[in-house]
């Protein structure tokens, strides 16, 4: 499921539960391609890129899934 609020708030809770730094930009808005993280984009390949409230929760997000940014560099 993707909802950007919930999302923001499962990485917030994922990273203070396991003591990890949160790289995830503030409110999901990538600071170098100004898409949301936490909403998919639809890709001409018929991938979809963007961070699901399910990911959120359960891995550490380092970068962008939409434009590859590094978030930790």
């Amino acid at each position: 499921m993707y909802d950007p609020k919930l999302a923001t708030e499962a990485q917030t809770q994922y990273c203070e539960k396991m003591s990890y730094p949160n790289f995830a930009p503030y409110m999901g808005r990538c600071f170098s391609c100004g898409r949301n993280i936490y909403q998919p984009i639809k890709r001409p390949s018929g991938h979809t890129s963007g961070i699901t409230v399910e990911g959120a929760s359960s891995h550490l997000i380092v970068g962008c899934p939409h434009c590859n940014r590094s978030y930790c560099d």
